[in-house]
């Protein structure tokens, strides 16, 4: 998905489960115009995301939030198949997207800046933080779920920035 919309793949990778061979999804292999593209609609998109109230980000982390708990046997099913791990494994790394996820949410403080009167004698400091673009993240096999969820997107995007992420090539197949 490049700029909210599919486009057809020119080649497909496939995930197997570990335990049994059987194939468990497949998905698309972008070439690297896709990419450049996909970089491309994130720069273009940064300026009126950037310009969003904090509070409205946080109030869609919030719902992404709602998404993971509502999905999360299904997430923590997928992840435990795909990765062959157990149940508990898979389950801690499904909670630690919903953990990430939910720091995004305070983004309004998190966002905050800090000023200090008198720092020295008549000098005030003043602490600004903003968007600052895009970011790129790869994300290994082993954490599907919780490096991207609980890591690298809530807090990017939520922060005003927009992102592209990339599953890593290898891996479990």
């Amino acid at each position: 998905m490049v700029n909210g919309a599919y486009r057809r793949p020119n080649a497909i990778w496939t995930s197997y489960n570990p335990s049994t061979g059987e194939v468990m999804a497949q998905a698309p292999c972008c070439t690297e115009q896709e990419v450049l593209d996909a970089v491309a609609a994130a720069r273009k998109a940064f300026p009126a995301w950037s310009d969003t109230p904090a509070i409205k980000r946080s109030q869609i982390m919030f719902r992404v939030r709602e998404l993971l708990i509502q999905h999360q046997d299904r997430l923590t099913e997928l992840v435990a198949k795909e990765n062959g791990k157990a149940w508990g494994d898979a389950q801690g790394d499904v909670l630690k997207a919903k953990e990430g996820t939910e720091l995004a949410c305070s983004i309004p403080t998190l966002m905050a800046g800090e000023n200090l009167m008198d720092a020295s004698a008549g000098i005030d400091t003043n602490l600004y933080r903003e968007p600052i673009g895009v970011f790129a993240g790869i994300v290994p096999f082993n954490f599907p779920a919780m490096i991207p969820m609980g890591w690298m997107a809530p807090l990017c995007v939520a922060s005003g920035n927009t992102m592209v992420i990339k599953s890593g090539q290898y891996g479990r197949r």
